[in-house]
């Protein structure tokens, strides 16, 4: 649990870094992208409104004969096209080969008056004399945009690096902040175990004493019933302390106490097996069956004990809940290197409001139901968690009105 509040704390920490650093890598390339774009949008704007004294006309043989860098430094040429789409007059034309060139006159031609090419890293715009000659100017943008893509190769790396540096200190954070958390619950925990050690002596001496006034010849019948409702509460306290004294066992084991699971190797097969077996008869008696598909010789390591609880809870769960007269399938396979068991049952689909607490202690769906009528404390499905996770698994549950309600429980198998 404390594992996963720590996971929890570390990625909502960084997810919140990482948001605050892209914002701000982000904002800078978009600052300095759009100030790119507008420079060379400047140097076309610049190229078009020079005098055509500045750009020399072509010769005969069209040799280009000028050109220049512009005050932003970014090169560029101006032609002048007449109607037919012959070039009249250009600046050196270092910077675009002649099939460009066309390229872009053909561009200009069919209506486009502005535009970028990212093969051939240029940029152009093109306006209308009064005499009908359009004017091209053309910018070379090989060094803008190999500055961007390099700001961009240079804020993904620093991007990874600020958050590989922070990832420690954020899980070191992390561990600050839970540490009164894990103190609280160390001690809620070794007061369960303990109050409920303390118990199991003074119940024991209650139902010894009320067990020898039970079989009182002399006791009148009108206390003899009180003797009896008093040790029916005993046995039901004794149940109570047994299951607190699990679940205080369980939490040890998932805190990643040693010596808590023996780590023995256990035969999940069989354990599901003989559950099945003996719940038949109480399934028989609900108006139900049990219907068992079981994968042979599927070990895990752990308590025997344990996850014979946890594979009877399970069944002993469905049949309760199940409808009269359908079938409770029991299911147990290998599921990659883990061991899948799986109960379900029929019945009265359970609200997702309610599904999300069903393993939460002392709780039940049903809210008007009372100890005597679910036979139990609410926490029976609290202890299969507990032991499925201190065997290194999951359980989960799923619910719904035309597949029933499904319990499935994965646990590593074990290592042949």
């Amino acid at each position: 649990m404390l594992k996963k509040l720590r996971v929890k704390i570390v990625v909502i920490a960084m997810s919140l870094v990482s948001l605050a650093l892209l914002f701000i890598l982000g904002l800078t390339y978009y600052s300095t992208f759009t100030g790119s774009i507008a420079n060379i949008e400047s140097s076309l704007g610049r190229s078009l409104e020079m005098d055509d004294s500045t750009t020399p006309m072509i010769g005969s043989k069209g040799k280009m004969e000028d050109g220049g860098n512009d005050a932003a430094g970014l090169f560029s040429i101006r032609i002048t096209v007449s109607d037919e789409g012959t070039v009249l007059n250009s600046g050196e034309g270092a910077i675009v080969s002649t099939e460009a060139l066309g390229m872009v006159v053909k561009q200009v031609q069919s209506g486009t008056k502005h535009g970028y090419d990212s093969s051939r890293s240029i940029a152009w715009k093109s306006t209308e004399t009064d005499e009908g000659i359009t004017r091209i100017s053309i910018v070379d943008t090989t060094a803008t945009f190999d500055m961007l893509r390099h700001l961009a190769a240079q804020d993904v790396a620093i991007f990874f690096a600020a958050f590989a540096v922070l990832l420690i200190p954020c899980w070191k954070l992390a561990d600050v902040v839970t540490r009164p958390v894990e103190e609280a619950w160390v001690r809620q925990r070794q007061f369960v175990a303990d109050a409920s050690h303390e118990l199991k002596t003074p119940l024991a001496v209650i139902m010894a004493n009320l067990e020898i006034l039970e079989h009182d010849e002399g006791l009148p019948q009108d206390s003899l019933h009180w003797v009896e409702t008093t040790s029916d509460e005993a046995k039901h306290m004794k149940a109570l302390v047994t299951d607190l004294l699990e679940l205080a066992r369980a939490d040890e084991a998932s805190a990643g106490s040693s010596g808590i699971i023996p780590e023995d190797n256990v035969n999940l097969s069989d354990l599901v097996e003989e559950a099945a077996l003996e719940f038949d008869a109480i399934a028989f008696e609900s108006g139900c069956t049990i219907d068992e598909r079981i994968a042979e010789n599927i070990c895990v390591i752990g308590d025997k004990e344990w996850l014979a609880r946890l594979v009877k809870i399970l069944i002993e769960n469905a049949c309760k809940y199940a409808q009269k007269g359908t079938t409770i399938d029991v299911r147990l396979e290998r599921a990659d290197k883990h061991a899948r068991y799986a109960v379900t049952n029929q019945g009265t689909k359970i609200d997702d409001e309610d599904l999300a607490h069903l393993f939460d202690r002392f709780y039940r769906s049903d809210k008007a139901r009372s100890r005597e009528d679910a036979g139990g404390f609410g926490l029976g499905l609290a202890i299969a968690k507990g032991i499925a996770e201190s065997h290194g698994g999951t359980i989960a549950a799923t619910s719904t009105k035309a597949e029933g309600t499904t319990f499935e429980v994965k646990i590593p198998v074990a290592k042949s």
